[in-house]
Protein backbone atom coordinates (compact mmCIF):
# COMPACT_ATOMS: atom_id res chain seq x y z
CA UNK A 1 0.00 0.00 0.00
CA UNK A 2 1.82 3.49 -0.75
CA UNK A 3 1.65 6.05 1.55
CA UNK A 4 -0.27 8.96 1.42
CA UNK A 5 0.96 12.28 -0.61
CA UNK A 6 1.86 15.31 1.40
CA UNK A 7 -0.68 17.64 1.69
CA UNK A 8 1.19 20.38 -0.57
CA UNK A 9 2.40 17.81 -2.91
CA UNK A 10 0.67 19.61 -5.92
CA UNK A 11 2.20 22.85 -5.52
CA UNK A 12 5.09 22.10 -4.67
CA UNK A 13 5.00 20.06 -8.10
CA UNK A 14 3.78 23.28 -9.76
CA UNK A 15 6.57 25.34 -8.06
CA UNK A 16 9.49 23.14 -9.55
CA UNK A 17 7.77 23.23 -12.78
CA UNK A 18 7.98 27.05 -12.57
CA UNK A 19 11.49 26.89 -11.40
CA UNK A 20 12.44 25.03 -14.26
CA UNK A 21 10.43 27.03 -17.11
CA UNK A 22 12.13 30.00 -15.42
CA UNK A 23 15.80 29.10 -15.33
CA UNK A 24 14.93 27.57 -19.40
CA UNK A 25 13.81 31.19 -20.10
CA UNK A 26 16.86 32.91 -18.72
CA UNK A 27 19.00 30.20 -20.24
CA UNK A 28 17.56 30.31 -23.67
CA UNK A 29 17.81 34.60 -23.12
CA UNK A 30 21.07 35.08 -22.07
CA UNK A 31 22.62 32.43 -24.93
CA UNK A 32 20.57 34.41 -27.33
CA UNK A 33 21.83 37.64 -26.15
CA UNK A 34 25.41 36.56 -25.90
CA UNK A 35 25.29 35.34 -29.42
CA UNK A 36 23.07 37.17 -31.63
CA UNK A 37 22.24 40.50 -29.72
CA UNK A 38 24.67 43.74 -30.88
CA UNK A 39 27.44 44.66 -28.70
CA UNK A 40 27.37 48.10 -26.78
CA UNK A 41 29.33 49.94 -29.17
CA UNK A 42 31.67 52.52 -28.03
CA UNK A 43 31.51 50.50 -24.92
CA UNK A 44 35.19 51.12 -23.00
CA UNK A 45 34.08 48.52 -20.53
CA UNK A 46 36.45 46.00 -19.70
CA UNK A 47 36.40 42.66 -21.92
CA UNK A 48 36.33 39.33 -19.66
CA UNK A 49 38.15 36.06 -20.98
CA UNK A 50 38.63 37.96 -24.29
CA UNK A 51 34.99 38.46 -24.86
CA UNK A 52 32.98 41.88 -25.23
CA UNK A 53 31.39 42.49 -21.76
CA UNK A 54 27.92 42.06 -22.23
CA UNK A 55 28.52 37.88 -22.92
CA UNK A 56 30.39 37.69 -19.77
CA UNK A 57 27.63 39.21 -17.95
CA UNK A 58 25.08 37.14 -19.43
CA UNK A 59 26.54 33.96 -19.21
CA UNK A 60 27.05 35.21 -15.34
CA UNK A 61 23.24 35.43 -15.55
CA UNK A 62 22.86 32.13 -17.13
CA UNK A 63 25.23 30.54 -14.60
CA UNK A 64 23.77 31.68 -11.38
CA UNK A 65 19.82 31.13 -12.57
CA UNK A 66 21.40 27.04 -13.58
CA UNK A 67 23.06 26.75 -9.53
CA UNK A 68 19.72 28.57 -8.11
CA UNK A 69 17.55 25.72 -9.92
CA UNK A 70 20.08 22.99 -8.58
CA UNK A 71 20.00 24.45 -5.21
CA UNK A 72 16.25 23.97 -5.84
CA UNK A 73 15.96 20.59 -6.59
CA UNK A 74 18.73 19.63 -3.95
CA UNK A 75 16.21 20.76 -1.12
CA UNK A 76 12.92 19.69 -3.09
CA UNK A 77 14.57 15.97 -3.22
CA UNK A 78 15.22 15.95 0.82
CA UNK A 79 13.93 14.40 3.26
CA UNK A 80 9.59 15.29 3.46
CA UNK A 81 8.44 15.08 6.74
CA UNK A 82 11.56 13.48 8.66
CA UNK A 83 13.73 15.60 10.58
CA UNK A 84 17.35 15.75 10.51
CA UNK A 85 18.69 13.04 12.30
CA UNK A 86 21.19 15.70 14.33
CA UNK A 87 17.96 18.02 15.69
CA UNK A 88 16.15 15.28 17.84
CA UNK A 89 18.54 12.87 20.23
CA UNK A 90 17.83 10.37 22.46
CA UNK A 91 18.85 12.16 25.63
CA UNK A 92 19.06 9.48 28.71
Amino acid sequence: MKPDKAPAYWPTRILLAVAIIATGVVVAFALWSAIWAPTFTGSSGPSYWEMPNNVGLELLAAAIAVVGLIWTIRIFRGPQDEPPAWRHRDRR
